[in-house]
């Protein structure tokens, strides 16, 4: 942790940004996160990231654009696994084209692949190409950002 960052404008910046959605935010958990993106912003490890950013997002999302956000169907392979289809619900798909307005999801058209000769047997619906959504770079960045880091 650098101390000194914790004295300096920039943290003054972000603590005040914070100090705006105090007032209108009154779920436990996200304030949780305004905490831990405070703290970690004094980290060595985002020393050279852009923070404001960071808390702007942060002040942005809804409660459930951030679990969406942290939902395990948009880490790591598993999106991209051609025998996996994630059906994502109406409730789901309008915080997904937030996220991804944001940066911090990134999408990907998938071809369905149809056997030759089998085309027949095929509906409509399974030959349409899907959808997939993957968490960028910036989204993995942005939830170790917010989340409490252990102390060594």
């Amino acid at each position: 942790v650098d101390r000194e960052y914790f004295h300096s404008e920039e943290f003054q910046t972000l603590f005040y940004l914070l100090l705006e959605r105090l007032h209108t935010t009154h779920d436990r958990e996200k304030l949780k996160m305004f905490g831990n993106a405070l703290g970690n912003s004094g980290s060595i490890d985002f020393k050279p990231d852009d923070k404001e950013q960071y808390i702007r997002v942060l002040r942005d999302l809804s409660l459930g654009d951030l679990k969406v956000l942290n939902d395990n169907d948009l880490k790591g392979f598993l999106p991209s696994l051609p025998h996996v289809n994630i059906d994502y619900g109406p409730e789901v798909l309008p915080s997904l084209c937030r996220l991804q307005g944001m940066g911090l999801v990134i999408t990907r058209l998938r071809p369905i692949k149809i056997q030759p000769g089998n085309s027949s047997n095929v509906s409509d619906a399974e030959a349409e190409p899907r959808m997939a959504f993957f968490l960028s770079g910036f989204g993995e960045t942005f939830l170790r950002f917010i989340s409490a880091q252990d102390s060594d």
